[in-house]
C-alpha cells in the first residue's frame, strides 16, 4: 500500500511539472512578432518612451496583408513609425506588393521594400493608393450622389546605427482628392488636401545605460484647396509647422528613475485671399445653417434667400507656438509601479496661456499575471489641420479653433492573464475636456467644425484569445455617456455612445480567413448606427503569391462614418499579393 502511494505521488509530481512551467506570464514576457507589412502611419515624433532593441528570433510564417475598401480609412498624414534596424530573419523577403479592385470602383495598391545597406544602415520605402468613384444614396433622400475620393501616400525612412546611438531621417507625402456633397453649391468638385513631412531624430541605442536620451525635429505641411468658401476662386490655405522634441532620463537606482520630455511646436498659417463667395445653399434651410455658424464673424449674409450669394471676409488664422514640458518620477518594485508627473503646456500668440494636467500612473501587480491600476493624464491637443482631417476628411473651419485641453482623463482598470493565450482588460473612468473638436450637425456640404466641452463617463472591456496558430479572437466593447453645455447637445451627435468590435482570424489547411463585426451607436441616435459585418478569404497560389477576396457590409445597411456622407452598401473586393 505504501509503495502504491509513493508511485502515485511520484507520477503526480511529474504531471504537475509541465503545468507549472506553462504558468502564464502574459503581462511580463517579451513577444517578438515578425511583421513585414504595417499600413499604419503614425506620428513618430510624439513617441516619448523608446522600446527596447532586442535581437529577435522567429520562425517563418505566412504573412497576411491588411486590405480595405473604405476610402480614407488608412490615410493618416504622418511620417511612418520606426522599424527594427536589422532583418527579422535571413530568408525573409524584403518587398511586397498588394493590389485590389472592387464593385464600387474601389481601388487598392500597396508596395513596400526594405533595402539593407549593411549591418548598420537600412532604408525603407513604401507607397500606397486607394479610393473609390461610385454613385451613393444620400441618407435623407433617394437621390444619388456621385462620390469620389482618392488618396496617395509615399513614405521613406533611413536609419544608421552607431555604437551608442541611432540616427534616422524620415519623410512622407500624401494627397487626397475628393468632392463635397452636392448641397455645397456645386461651384467646384476639385477639393484636395496635401500633406508632407520631413524629419530627423537621434536616440540612444544602449537601453542598459543609466542615461537615456532622444531628440528630433520635424517640418510639416498641410494645404487645403477649394474648401467650402473658396470653391469658385480655387484659393486655399495652408499650415506649416516646426516640431522639435527632446527627452532625457536618468536611472538613479534599480527602482528609481527621473525624466523630462520637452516639445516646441510652431504653427504658421497662410490664406491666399481673405475674400470669398458664400455658395448658394440648395440643400436645406440657409437660416439654420447661418444660425449654427453664429459668432464666427460672418456678418451681412442674406438669411432670407437660400439661392443668394454673398461676398464675405474670413478672419485670418494667427501663428502661435506651443511649449510642452513633462517632468516625471518613476518607481518600479515587485508589488508597486509608480509614475508621478505633470503635463505643462504654454501657448504664445493665438490662444495664449498656461495649462496644467496630471501625468500619474499607479500599478499594483499582485501576481505575475494580474494588475490593478489607476491612471490620471491630460494635456493640450493642438487643433491643427492634421487633427481636423483625422476627425473628418470633409472638414472645414471658418475661424481658427482653440487647442483642445484634456483637463483630466482618469481611468481605473484591471488586467489579467486568465490562462495561456487568454487576456482580459476591464476599465472605467471619466474624461473632462475643454474645447473639444466637434461637428456642426448640418448636411449642407462640408463637416463644419466647432468647439465645446465634451465630458464623458466611460467603461468597457477587451479580451484576446489565441490558440496556437489556428485561431485568434479579439473583442472590445466601450460605452460613453457624454455631456456638454445644455444649448449645444447637437454638437455631440457624431460622438460614439456604444462601440462593439469583434474579430476572428483562423486557418484551414492553406486557406486563411478573417471575420469581423463593428457596431457603433451615436449620441442621442441622431445618426444611424454603424453596423458592419465583413469576411475576408485568402489562398496561396505559389510560394510568394496569394489571392484574396473581401466582402464588406454584409447586412447591406445604410450608415455614415462622417455626418451626411453615405457609405457603400454591400460591396466586394478581389485582389492579389506578392512577396519578393
Amino acid at each position: 500500500m505504501k509503495r502504491s502511494i509513493f508511485i502515485a505521488l511520484w507520477l503526480g509530481s511529474i504531471a504537475a511539472s509541465p503545468l507549472q512551467a506553462q504558468k502564464d506570464t502574459t503581462l511580463t514576457r517579451t513577444v517578438v512578432v515578425e511583421n513585414e507589412y504595417n499600413p499604419n502611419i503614425m506620428d513618430a515624433n510624439k513617441i516619448n518612451v523608446l522600446p527596447r532593441i532586442e535581437e529577435p528570433s522567429v520562425t517563418k510564417k505566412e504573412i497576411e496583408y491588411a486590405r480595405t475598401e473604405k476610402p480614407f480609412s488608412a490615410f493618416k498624414p504622418y511620417s511612418m513609425s520606426n522599424f527594427a534596424p536589422m532583418p527579422m530573419q535571413t530568408d525573409a523577403t524584403r518587398g511586397w506588393v498588394n493590389l485590389g479592385y472592387g464593385n464600387y470602383g474601389n481601388l487598392l495598391g500597396r508596395i513596400s521594400y526594405l533595402y539593407s545597406l549593411g549591418k548598420k544602415d537600412n532604408l525603407h520605402v513604401s507607397a500606397a493608393f486607394d479610393g473609390q468613384h461610385a454613385k451613393l444614396e444620400l441618407p435623407d433622400s433617394k437621390e444619388k450622389w456621385s462620390s469620389r475620393f482618392y488618396q496617395t501616400q509615399i513614405n521613406g525612412h533611413y536609419s544608421h546605427r552607431f555604437r551608442q546611438a541611432e540616427l534616422g531621417v524620415k519623410g512622407s507625402f500624401g494627397l487626397q482628392t475628393f468632392n463635397y456633397l452636392p448641397y455645397a453649391g456645386q461651384l467646384s468638385d476639385k477639393q484636395d488636401n496635401t500633406t508632407g513631412n520631413i524629419g530627423i531624430y537621434l536616440r540612444s541605442a544602449l537601453p542598459d545605460h543609466k542615461w537615456q536620451y532622444t531628440a528630433g525635429v520635424d517640418f510639416t505641411f498641410f494645404g487645403q484647396k477649394y474648401f467650402y468658401f473658396a470653391q469658385e476662386s480655387g484659393d486655399g490655405r495652408s499650415e506649416t509647422g516646426i516640431h522639435a522634441n527632446a527627452g532625457v532620463s536618468y536611472q538613479v537606482s534599480a527602482e528609481n528613475k527621473l525624466g523630462l520630455d520637452i516639445e516646441i511646436n510652431h504653427y504658421n498659417y497662410s490664406q491666399d485671399d481673405k475674400t470669398y463667395t458664400v455658395p448658394s445653399y440648395t440643400g436645406g434651410d440657409r437660416t439654420t445653417m447661418l444660425a449654427n455658424l453664429s459668432g464666427t464673424g460672418l456678418n451681412g449674409m442674406n438669411e432670407a434667400d437660400n439661392n443668394a450669394q454673398n461676398t464675405i471676409s474670413l478672419p485670418p488664422f494667427e501663428n502661435y507656438m506651443l511649449f510642452r514640458l513633462n517632468p516625471y518620477y518613476a518607481l518600479t518594485q515587485e508589488t508597486l509601479r509608480l509614475r508621478i508627473g505633470a503635463q505643462i503646456d504654454w501657448s504664445t500668440g493665438f490662444d495664449s496661456g498656461i495649462k496644467i494636467a496630471p501625468d500619474v500612473l499607479v500599478e499594483f501587480p499582485f501576481s505575475e499575471s494580474y494588475i490593478f491600476y489607476i491612471q490620471g493624464k491630460g494635456g493640450v491637443m493642438p487643433s491643427d489641420f492634421r487633427r481636423m482631417n483625422a476627425l473628418s476628411p470633409y472638414w472645414d473651419a471658418i475661424q481658427q479653433l482653440k487647442n483642445t485641453h484634456m483637463q483630466l482623463d482618469a481611468t481605473v482598470g484591471f488586467k489579467a492573464g486568465i490562462s495561456q493565450g487568454f487576456n482580459l482588460h476591464l476599465f472605467g473612468g471619466y474624461e473632462l475636456c475643454d474645447d473639444d473638436l466637434l461637428v456642426i450637425p448640418d448636411s449642407y456640404g462640408p463637416n463644419m467644425l466647432t468647439q465645446d466641452k465634451a465630458n464623458s463617463v466611460k467603461g468597457g472591456l477587451s479580451a484576446n484569445y489565441l490558440y496556437k496558430d489556428l485561431i485568434s479572437v479579439s473583442a472590445q466593447a466601450v460605452y460613453h455617456s457624454w455631456s456638454t453645455d445644455k444649448d449645444n447637445k447637437s454638437y455631440l451627435y457624431t460622438k460614439p455612445a456604444f462601440d462593439l468590435r469583434l474579430n476572428v482570424t483562423g486557418k484551414v489547411e492553406k486557406l486563411n480567413w478573417e471575420a469581423g463585426y463593428q457596431y457603433t451607436s451615436r449620441y442621442k441616435g441622431e445618426m444611424e448606427a454603424i453596423n458592419d459585418l465583413y469576411l475576408t478569404l485568402s489562398y496561396p497560389l505559389l510560394e510568394n503569391t496569394s489571392v484574396w477576396v473581401k466582402a464588406d457590409n454584409l447586412f447591406n445597411r445604410s450608415y455614415q462614418y462622417y455626418w451626411g456622407y453615405p457609405t457603400e452598401k454591400i460591396n466586394f473586393m478581389l485582389g492579389a499579393s506578392l512577396r519578393f
